[in-house]
């Protein structure tokens, strides 16, 4: 096979991929120069097959009822695979393994010798073998490996050899010494004498069972005399399965299968919910249900340092939260066993103020065409091509301005129906939040993917809002912006402006907070332990109070509850960690013990001489 002439750099040739499959009449084949790939398969009268090729790929040798004489002198691949092949007695393997083509390919043979009925003597001398299957060929005595030290670079070989007619004379398990060593352990010491060749794969299976990541089930099929540490001797020990461990056994490594991982329990964790409308009313929390809320059981000290019911919140959120996490009340709490934390976040919001003048002094986004177009300079503007588009938290939804094209103050042919200073602004947040709220919000096709919804008023503002305060702090900081891509065909450039936050500053850029999350966490995890189950709590702040909740259960078989891409339970307040571990509201778990296959790591390989 030769290159494409005309290929590139960015589009190499590897040469033709070469198929000589179900050709009755083909008796001798010779292929060299380049090649993709190299198949050849069901030639039934197919004699003598001669292989040079450098081959970008694999070659596979199969079904080849006549073969006798296969030749790979010379050639690359990246893998061999013959099998079937039904007359061959002998077959040498010292072909040279080559990455593959794509560009984190690495040097990782591959040789697939297995089913080939008359084949007696194998012989391969190519270094680096990932993958190493010789299995099934019934008349295979001899081996030879010579050459062969290393497994492939990516380290995780995988090495099957059993089921031929390789034999050994004897093996013999020797006295360990002064410390008895179970059987295919690290000191176990014996000896094996054989002329199958086996020994040549020393070298070989002493870097398989190097790497941790290995696999490998190597055996004799024939052991005629094993003589075990009694010296007890057991004849004609026939091949029985590739996982057993036995008089055949050179080399078995299977890595251990984990049914069900190990998982730590999960503590206990509680959260209340004070919108920022609620700062100034009381609270309280008691180490009891709601049958033992006295000043005994109370977690709260007031300003002497006694235990109270309640205390009345600052309406500042900071100094509402030093309050409750004095230094008093953490120790009080810790007696109790509890962990008790406050934080800024709760029912957070955002806002977009759309201008009707663009201003890049204070517009945190903003496009200033030369209004051409309209003949009324800095004044907004979007054709019906522009696209409009509006992103919270990562997710985004794009619109235009509708059918007609809109300019700000003074409008009056381009926008007929109205021409007020705060008609672009409407149309841009109405035409924005209605796309919105058809993909994400309530309601929406998308709404179990978003904790937002939004809103709009009359001056053309898109207020950013959680759906649920449940959700706690979740939404808090959280990015929002608008953008227009412009139409490349129009002949103008528009004029688009917009400022995120309350004020033009870049300090609430983001979702800004809405109250404040107290938390409460058994410093015991589990179910048994847990101390938290008897809490309880008073307040006086009606509505802006709430207790959140979470429905996530990450250990239990099945798992309870877990958020995905399409489903973040945005009602509660889990967290945004794996399947949405990591809340402020969390239930108790106990542990999960492991449930798992055992890995085996069994070798004879240092008897081999």
């Amino acid at each position: 096979g030769v290159a494409d002439p005309d290929a590139t750099t960015a589009a190499p040739s590897y040469g033709p991929a070469v198929s000589l499959d179900t050709l009755g009449d083909l008796e001798t084949v010779t292929i060299a120069g380049l090649a993709t790939s190299v198949n050849i398969g069901t030639n039934a009268n197919l004699k003598t097959l001669t292989i040079s090729a450098d081959v970008a790929g694999s070659i596979t040798v199969d079904n080849n009822g006549d073969l006798e004489t296969a030749t790979f002198t010379g050639a690359k691949a990246t893998a061999l695979d013959f099998d079937t092949n039904g007359e061959i007695a002998t077959l040498t393997v010292d072909l040279a393994w080559r990455a593959g083509t794509a560009a984190t390919a690495v040097l990782d043979g591959d040789l697939d010798v297995t089913d080939n009925a008359s084949l007696e003597t194998l012989t391969v001398s190519s270094d680096g073998i990932e993958n190493l299957t010789v299995t099934g060929n019934d008349e295979l005595t001899k081996v030879d490996f010579t050459g062969v030290d290393s497994i492939g670079a990516t380290g995780t070989a995988d090495v099957d050899i059993y089921d031929n007619d390789l034999t050994a004379t004897k093996l013999t398990d020797s006295d360990d010494g002064t410390t008895d060593v179970a059987d295919g352990k690290t000191g176990d010491l014996g000896s094996i004498t054989t002329t199958s060749g086996m020994d040549t794969l020393k070298e070989y299976l002493t870097a398989v069972a190097a790497d941790a990541d290995s696999a490998a089930n190597v055996y004799f099929d024939t052991v005629e005399s094993f003589t075990n540490e009694s010296d007890t001797e057991s004849t004609d020990i026939l091949y029985s399965s590739s996982t057993a461990q036995n008089a055949g056994t050179v080399l078995l490594l299977v890595a251990k299968v984990v049914g069900t991982a190990s998982a730590d329990g999960v503590k206990h964790k509680v959260a209340y919910g004070i919108k920022t409308a609620g700062l100034g009313g009381k609270f309280g929390i008691f180490a009891d249900d709601a049958t033992n809320r006295d000043k005994t059981h109370a977690l709260f000290l007031d300003s002497s340092g006694d235990p109270t019911t309640s205390i009345t919140l600052n309406a500042l959120e900071g100094l509402a939260i030093s309050e409750i996490t004095s230094a008093a009340n953490l120790t009080r709490a810790t007696a109790y066993d509890y962990t008790l934390n406050a934080y800024t976040g709760y029912n957070p919001s955002g806002k977009i103020t759309i201008l009707a003048a663009a201003d890049s002094s204070t517009a945190d986004y903003s496009v200033n065409g030369l209004n051409a177009w309209y003949g009324n300079a800095n004044k907004a503007t979007a054709s019906s091509a522009d696209v409009l588009k509006l992103t919270i938290n990562g997710q985004s939804v794009t619109t235009t301005v509708g059918a007609t094209n809109w300019l700000g103050t003074g409008a009056t042919v381009f926008n007929s129906t109205a021409n007020s200073a705060n008609d672009f602004a409407k149309i841009v947040a109405n035409r924005l939040a209605t796309a919105w709220d058809d993909a994400y919000g309530t309601g929406g096709t998308s709404a179990t993917e978003s904790l937002f919804d939004v809103t709009t008023t009359t001056d053309g503002e898109i207020g950013i809002v959680v759906k649920d305060a449940g959700s706690g702090r979740r939404g808090f900081d959280k990015s929002y912006s608008v953008s227009l891509i412009r139409k490349e065909t129009n002949t103008a450039t528009p004029i688009f402006g917009a400022y995120y936050g309350a004020t033009t500053d870049s300090s609430d850029n983001n979702t800004i907070t809405g109250g404040i999350v107290v938390t409460l966490e058994s410093n015991k995890p589990g179910t048994i332990l847990d101390v938290v189950k008897g809490a309880s709590y008073t307040s006086s702040m009606g509505t802006n109070f709430a207790k959140l909740t979470s429905t996530l259960q990450v250990n239990a078989d099945p798992q309870v509850a877990t958020s995905t891409s399409l489903d973040i339970f945005e009602n509660e307040a889990r967290g945004d960690l794996a399947l949405g571990a990591g809340g402020d509201a969390v239930l108790p778990e106990g542990d999960v013990d492991e449930v798992a296959t055992a890995a085996v790591d069994f070798s004879r390989v240092a008897w081999l001489d």
